[in-house]
């Protein structure tokens, strides 16, 4: 037993090696010296590879922490030191006294946790932990291929199967450590090795030389390193025997593109058949596409030709060639097929084909839905079978067949079909007599229909009501009757509610402070709290009448509006203004005139809000009063150069600027934005723009109003201040 604890002096060479840069090191927090105990080594810097292994929760002594970033990583607590000596042993035993290469030693007693909290169990409550795991390691020999194959990313319950069977030490398996340090030196991360030596144990029994030049070959086809690597790690059975015919004749079906290109369409959680995949392309090329289409359906980058989820499109082939869909238009599913999420969308896509299937939906309706809706059928998925849905509806197959057929995308939201089919149950007796109502009223009989399909629960009130809330939009609001088509749930808000918002925007309009004829949905659609904002604070007055007005009830009369304005002490200034009436009043109003922004206005705007903000920059006031505080000298100083803008005005405009600001920055980038803004011919050349992109950004351009340069000066004194 004395060779367990032959201890060496560390060579120099040693330490070189560490700061070699294919070993991807970062600093650790365990000393080296503190495991070596020899005073006259001087204190190196100890290094150990980056990417600790994780099996999804935090270890008993670590807690998690959200960093500024997002994410999220673990940390030691101050009092929790006994992981750390138990590493700081561990990593003695393994470089020390087994003569395992540094980095290694080092990697696995960090890597390791639940070994390490199964020997802690073993030491107990022994305040020196340090020194009691020693003392286990000497007497106590451990099964090192235990924090060994913890390490490289098996999970405990894994290895007892894994476990080479009369050995405990892991220089006693020569051709495995070989074989380990060979896909190590080749660039493999440690953390993922787990996987290949489960998958294919057979390749760490190669001799010297036979595992690297099995690397080498696939090298030779005309793959990268690194596409090696992904390959390797997702279907490790590559390695064994001799070089894979299927997974060749896979490459060479990809007619002429760059081989590196099956490496952004891998992924580590999937196992691949190459052979099935051979034969889905043969398949596909045969029947499906000709040889361009399938050559721009690879350029798009379909990672469905390679995974398993192309076993959900064989059966789906099969069930729209029954229902008369020509193979030309499957085959245009291909192309729709989300790049990112191909096996959910087909998934999804068969579910809802056999969902219409089994309401008895006849098969030119179905492959009509199919091949006009198709990557809307794939986009979501029913959480009911089909007869729970018509147990949810209370609805029978030929009722819910029709509502489908006239409106595929009603299948996204059931409960719209619950609800709208309760209604016409509701109101199947009266429905002809209000329908003729609003057909009276001066609407077309197809407007109707559609303001009904828009909001059903328009009908279900009494004729009394719909004769009062079409006589108060006609006659009190001045609205038209086709005013309430494109906006048919004016119909459903409370009467109250309609004469208070109407009564407080009648009065902003008639100071000057709102638009006329405003829609209704901007003025009912809204909450107080929202209302309050776009429209009550425009007025310095504004919010005292709208109180005034929630008090009195007194709606939608001028003379009760101008008794609350009598109420309100407004002192006379330089600012005050004299309104003419219609019935021949004339009224004093504190008020401010509604500004058109113009480019001189908001560069002026964007200079004093900047000058501003430089000098608001030394105060700790809370954020809410440094704004609030802002905009009233940014109004105050525009108003002495001659623009007359409320501090709300003002605030309003600059969120305006900022959200266009961020919204194209968000699109094309800080630098592609600023080249775009001098040369606007260069958006026509941003790659991976689609044309709704472009048109948004365009509109942004156009702006008179929008300035970049000076947003951008103004962004980052934003940004300082903060």
């Amino acid at each position: 037993m004395n060779h367990l604890y032959k201890l060496r002096t560390p060579c120099f060479f040693k330490w070189v090696s560490l700061f070699s840069p294919q070993n991807h090191l970062r600093f650790s927090k365990i000393s080296f010296l503190l495991s070596l105990k020899q005073p006259h080594i001087a204190k190196p810097s100890s290094f150990h590879a980056s990417g600790a292994i994780s099996y999804g929760k935090v270890q008993p002594w670590e807690e998690e922490i959200l960093t500024p970033f997002g994410n999220t990583v673990a940390r030691k607590p101050r009092g929790s030191h006994r992981c750390s000596e138990a590493q700081a042993a561990l990593l003695e035993y393994l470089y020390a006294t087994r003569n395992l290469p540094f980095i290694d030693a080092e990697y696995i007693s960090i890597n390791s946790p639940c070994y390490i909290e199964k020997i802690l169990k073993k030491v107990g409550k022994d305040e020196q932990v340090r020194k009691s795991v020693e003392r286990l390691f000497r007497f106590d020999p451990i099964n090192e291929f235990e924090p060994f194959f913890e390490s490289l990313g098996l999970k405990p319950s894994d290895m007892n199967a894994l476990l080479p069977r009369g050995f405990l030490f892991l220089n006693d398996e020569e051709l495995l450590m070989e074989n380990y340090f060979v896909l190590c030196k080749y660039g493999f991360f440690r953390g993922k090795i787990g996987k290949i030596y489960k998958e294919a144990m057979a390749i760490f029994r190669y001799e010297n030389g036979v595992l690297l030049s099995k690397l080498k070959a696939y090298e030779k086809l005309g793959l990268s390193k690194t596409s090696v690597m992904k390959v390797v790690e997702c279907t490790p059975s590559l390695l064994v025997g001799d070089l894979n015919s299927d997974f060749v004749m896979v490459l060479q079906s990809f007619l002429g593109l760059d081989y590196n290109w099956i490496e952004g369409h891998l992924s580590e959680s999937n196992s691949y058949n190459w052979r099935q995949v051979f034969g889905y392309h043969g398949l596909f090329k045969e029947n499906l596409f000709t040889k361009e289409e399938f050559g721009e359906l690879l350029r798009n980058g379909p990672g469905f030709l390679l995974d398993g989820s192309v076993e959900n499109l064989l059966p789906l082939i099969e069930m729209l060639l029954r229902r008369g869909v020509t193979l030309k238009e499957i085959s245009s599913l291909f192309f729709q097929i989300p790049r990112n999420r191909a096996a959910t969308f087909l998934k999804n896509l068969k579910q809802n084909l056999q969902f219409l299937v089994n309401l008895e939906m006849r098969d030119e309706d179905i492959g009509r839905i199919f091949c006009l809706h198709s990557k809307m059928l794939g986009s979501f998925s029913l959480k009911k079978k089909w007869n729970g849905v018509l147990t949810l509806l209370n609805i029978r197959k030929r009722r819910l067949c029709k509502i489908i057929k006239k409106d595929p995308n009603k299948l996204k939201n059931l409960e719209e079909i619950k609800q709208t089919y309760k209604v016409f149950k509701t109101i199947e007796a009266n429905f002809w007599e209000r329908f003729d109502y609003y057909v009276k009223a001066g609407l077309n009989r197809k407007l109707v229909t559609k303001m009904v399909e828009k909001e059903p629960r328009g009908m279900m009130m009494s004729k009394d009501i719909m004769e009062e809330k079409i006589d108060l939009l006609i006659n009190g609001l001045g609205y038209p009757i086709s005013s309430i088509v494109s906006f048919p749930a004016y119909m459903r808000y409370a009467i109250s509610r309609i004469k208070l918002r109407f009564s407080m925007y009648k009065w902003l309009r008639n100071v000057g402070a709102a638009r006329p004829m405003l829609s209704l949905s901007t003025i009912l659609a809204c909450s107080d709290e929202v209302f309050v904002r776009m429209f009550v604070l425009r007025h310095p007055r504004g919010l005292t009448v709208w109180e005034e007005l929630k008090k009195t009830r007194s709606f939608m009369y001028d003379n009760a509006v101008y008794s609350i304005l009598d109420k309100t002490n407004i002192n006379s200034s330089k600012d005050e203004n004299y309104r003419h009436f219609d019935d021949g009043k004339v009224k004093k109003c504190f008020w401010v005139d509604s500004i058109k922004w113009n480019e001189n206005t908001v560069k002026l705007l964007l200079e004093v809000s900047l000058f501003v903000l430089k000098s608001e920059a030394s105060h700790g006031t809370k954020t809410k009063f440094r704004v609030l505080r802002k905009m009233k000298k940014v109004s105050k100083i525009m108003m002495e150069r001659g623009c007359n803008a409320s501090p709300e005005q003002c605030n309003y405009k600059l969120c305006n600027l900022l959200l266009r600001y961020k919204r194209l920055n968000k699109i094309l980038g800080v630098e592609t934005s600023c080249n775009v803004v001098e040369n606007r011919d260069l958006l026509n050349s941003v790659p991976e723009l689609t044309e709704e992109m472009k048109d948004e950004v365009r509109k942004i351009l156009n702006s008179k109003t929008f300035l970049y340069q000076e947003m951008h000066l103004y962004q980052n004194a934003l940004r300082e201040s903060k």
